[in-house]
Parts: structure tokens; sequence; C-alpha cells
């Protein structure tokens, strides 16, 4: 009898204990919430820039140079917003060249839909930018990390609208994803708690050099519009950074010319992984940047833009 009572003492202590623990767990959650701000027209008023409503969302764009002049498409990684093309996309501009750069799904300014975060969304928003905008020719497309293979996977599907491909430190399979944040519900709490100031202390790291030592209050500010969370968890749960082997050998038979850039110092994008890309795309230019890691557009985007210019003016 004493042990039947002190059994069911202890689970009732149990039951209590658990439920203080998911009551913490949950206020942290709450508490931790930097999510304050909702993208809509009144904020996007006060945010300036210009805006287009595409079938997944509005997107945030900007168009400089020319006119008339060699169009060129800049698709930005995974978590730093088309703001990383702010020393290149004007030099490119004062070259002749007519610029596009946007913000994809779930970055910068553009909406965070509730849709899955795949490799078929950033495409799709890819051309129904271009049709919405009426860039029906061909054009140059340049892409950086996980940027690079949404750009192969479009000049794959779409060759007639493609010109020539730059890959600068290219995603393309085997990249490593905390495989935490694949479980339900806790992998919310992690992000949470944990994965957005690890992935804001990853973006400042590389940010934090000359030029772009000014946009750190800009990065924060994106992660406090409501979504950024959810976008970055889909996109890390679902293929956006899975295996593109199958769209790289697809560009590489087309014969479209294709430039590689990659810092000798990456430590994300392997040389094993730019030497599948090589492999796969046979005719491609390649150009090693000594000295310089993963964010080779932030820390030296002169060399970037030597190279790119000259490639696309060939």
């Amino acid at each position: 009898m004493a042990l039947t009572s002190f059994l069911k003492k202890s689970y009732i202590i149990a039951l209590l204990i658990l439920f203080a623990v998911i009551v913490l767990c949950a206020i942290v959650y709450v508490a931790a919430d930097r999510e304050t701000l909702t993208l809509d027209e009144r904020s996007r008023a006060d945010l300036g820039g210009t805006y287009i409503p595409l079938a997944d969302g509005t997107t945030h764009y900007r168009i400089e140079g020319r006119a008339g002049g060699r169009p060129v498409v800049l698709v930005h990684g995974a978590t730093i917003p088309s703001f990383c093309w702010d020393i290149l996309a004007p030099d490119l501009a004062r070259s002749g060249m007519y610029v596009l750069r946007y913000d994809m799904f779930g970055r910068g300014f553009s909406d965070r839909p509730r849709v899955t975060y795949d490799r078929d969304l950033y495409v799709r928003q890819l051309k129904d930018l271009l049709d919405g905008l009426k860039w029906n020719g061909p054009v140059d497309i340049v892409g950086y990390s996980m940027g690079a293979p949404i750009t192969v996977t479009f000049a794959a599907r779409y060759p007639e609208r493609v010109r020539r491909v730059v890959l600068i430190s290219p995603v393309i399979k085997d990249f490593k994803k905390p495989a935490i944040f694949a479980i339900p519900v806790f992998g919310e709490f992690i992000a949470r708690i944990i994965g957005n100031r690890t992935v804001e202390k990853r973006a400042m790291t590389m940010l934090n050099t000359g030029t772009f030592a000014g946009k750190t209050e800009l990065l924060r500010k994106q992660f406090r519009y409501r979504g950024f969370q959810q976008s970055i968890l889909s996109m890390l749960r679902n293929d956006a950074l899975g295996d593109y082997t199958k769209e790289y050998a697809r560009l590489g038979s087309l014969g479209t010319p294709v430039m590689i850039l990659w810092g000798t110092e990456d430590r994300e994008i392997t040389p094993s992984m730019v030497n599948t890309a090589r492999r796969l795309l046979p005719k491609s230019e390649y150009h090693a940047v000594y000295g310089v890691g993963h964010g080779i557009v932030y820390q030296r985007p002169e060399d970037v833009f030597t190279f790119i210019h000259d490639f696309l003016k060939r």
C-alpha cells in the first residue's frame, strides 16, 4: 500500500515537473520572438523601394543601368538579401549593363508566404519576376551560394532565356544542414533560441568588412519581419539546399557559357564540391580567388566585378 502511494505521488510530481518545463519553454519561446514587424503596403511605403506582386507573393527588386543595356540578373544566397550586390550592381550598371537584383521570398523586403521553400519556389519566383517585368529575351544570370543552384536550375529549365551563367561559391550537393532543425516543434524552438542568432553571427562575420560594415542593421531588420524563421526552417527541411547534380549536368549538356568563382579559404563550399561542379560543367571557365572564403562578394568585390565584367563582355 505504501509503495503504491509512493509511486502515485512520484507520478504526480513528474507530471508537475513536466508541466513546469513545458510552461517555462513556452515563456522562453515567446520572449525570444524577434519577429515583431509585418510586411504590408504600409510598411513598404515607409521602407521605400520597388515591388511587384507575383503568384506566390510580393517581391522587392531594384533595376540599375541604362534600359537597352545588356540585361544581367543577380541572385543572392540563403540568408543575406539583395544588398549583397550593393557594390557589384552599380559597377556593372556603370559599365553599360542593365542590372536586376531582387530579394528571394523570405528574405529582405520580399514577402514571407506560408508555402514550401524549395527549389521550385525560388525558380518560379525568378521566372515570374522576369515575366512580370517583361524581360523576355535572354539574360545573363549571376548566382551566389544558394543562388547559384537556383540559377543553374533556371538555366537548365529555360535555356532559351539564358545567355551566360556566373556561379559564385556554388552550392551543388553535400551542403551541411543541422539535422536538429528537421524535428517538428523542437526544431522551431531551437531555431528561435539559437538558430536565428547563429545565422546572424555567420552573416555578420562576412559583412563586417569595408563598405559592407554599415549593412549590419539592415540585415538585422529582415529578421524582425514575421515569417523569416519559418522560411529558413522550410528551406532547411526541403530541397533548396539539396542535391543539384542533375541540374548541373543538364546545364553542362546545353553548352551555355558558364564561369565559376570560388574563394580558396571557403569552408562551406569545399574543393570537392567545386570539383564536382567543374566536372558536370566541363566547358566552364574557372577562377580561384586566393585568400578569401565564402564571403568573397563582400570581401573582394573588386575581383568579383573584374571577372564577371570580362566574362560577360567577352
